[in-house]
């Protein structure tokens, strides 16, 4: 650290050590505290992680770069309004009591609630026992810690963890096995993403969300929500490209389904969604270009079905029903699925699209006795149509 002294203060002006991925901020240098961070000239802090104590009364403009392990409660109001680059991606992280390494490699945030997130692993073991408690502390949180780590080959979870953090085991290629515990909730962005070994995954009933990316083309062959799951949202492009999944059930609870959640899975041949769905929307291109060939219940509850939903499953058939509640189908939601289908559309639908179950063999009935004025011109294609139910 480069720094200028004032009576018994240290003001921080610049870092130009070794590139860490945590780089803390000293308490005191040369038995002075350090109160402020300033850029003087030019200068700079940045690191993928950076502790900063609450004894910095000051942090000029633009100096500060790297996702921040706070002690404090709140940030101070006399710390510069832009003090932190690149707010899209870098976030804040309070109440941070210490951060330590143990011995077995694990570099771990411990808070002032005496829970604890592990942020990176420099351990060598391939097989991986994730521990409950460090330093009095329950793991509740794993971020990041295993991204690129190409020697794991299995994890086990603990059941004190709640949150799989974005990135986390992102191209783990050996990774062959994971056990995710009870009481986990959330899967975080390109989680699993990348994991090419990756064989079958179970996804445990506390878990509410399965963020974006976050088993993108890995090998899952098997997906599983247990009974009584809770997830409530699949995110985008979730479970995309997994090419050797054969088969998913979509449980009752799911609220939500991402653009191409499933999209480019090549080997899924069946499709079902739960009796009794939450599920309000099907997003664009959700499961385009599968291989889905079974008869596809549509659940009633679903108000919308967006933009290449189902797209160019040649051999799928659907159905929806006079109790559904669907109010929009995007254009080409259906195109191209083949199977003999049957479809009612009651007076609720405000919109379908251009294309919407074009060369497709559905028959369509019709609660209306002529064409919505605000359907698209086009959206029938090649079927029959019977105007009135």
């Amino acid at each position: 650290f480069s720094y200028v002294k004032i009576n018994s203060s240290i003001t921080l002006v610049d870092y130009k050590g070794e590139n860490l991925k945590l780089l803390r901020i000293p308490r005191t240098i040369d038995g002075c505290t350090v109160t402020r961070i300033e850029s003087f000239p030019r200068g700079y802090f940045k690191s993928d992680y950076i502790f900063i104590h609450k004894d910095i009364e000051y942090i000029s403009e633009a100096v500060i770069d790297g996702s921040i392990y706070y002690e404090g409660t709140s940030i101070p109001d006399n710390w510069s309004k832009n003090w932190l680059l690149n707010r899209d991606t870098n976030k804040v992280i309070f109440n941070v009591r210490d951060i330590v390494e143990t011995e077995d490699g694990y570099e771990v945030i411990l808070f002032n609630d005496d829970t604890a997130e592990i942020f990176n692993y420099k351990g060598t073991e391939t097989e991986i026992v994730v521990p409950s408690v460090i330093n009095g502390c329950r793991v509740t949180s794993i971020n990041g810690a295993f991204k690129e780590n190409n020697k794991i080959t299995s994890v086990v979870l603990p059941d004190s963890l709640i949150t799989i953090g974005d990135n986390t085991f992102l191209n783990c290629s050996s990774l062959v096995s994971v056990e995710l515990n009870d009481g986990l909730k959330d899967i975080g962005n390109y989680a699993f993403c990348n994991c090419t070994s990756l064989s079958s995954i179970s996804i445990p009933s506390s878990v509410v969300k399965i963020g974006y990316y976050a088993f993108y083309n890995s090998s899952i062959s098997s997906l599983t929500f247990e009974e009584g799951c809770s997830v409530e949202t699949i995110g985008v492009c979730s479970f995309s490209e997994c090419d050797s999944l054969a088969s998913v059930i979509i449980p009752s609870s799911v609220v939500s389904i991402g653009n191409s959640a499933f999209s480019g899975c090549s080997s899924l041949t069946s499709l079902v969604f739960e009796e009794g769905a939450s599920l309000e929307l099907i997003s664009d291109s959700a499961f385009s270009y599968c291989n889905i060939s079974n008869e596809v219940h549509i659940p009633d509850n679903v108000s919308v079905i967006e933009k290449y939903a189902f797209t160019n499953n040649t051999n799928m058939a659907f159905y929806i029903s006079t109790a559904s509640k669907l109010s929009y189908i995007g254009y080409y939601a259906f195109k191209s699925c083949c199977g003999e289908s049957i479809v009612y559309l009651s007076n609720n639908v405000t919109y379908v699209g251009g294309g919407a179950f074009s060369s497709s063999n559905t028959v369509i009935y019709c609660e209306a006795e002529s064409k919505p004025s605000t359907w698209d011109s086009d959206w029938l294609g090649y079927n029959t149509i019977k105007p009135k139910v």
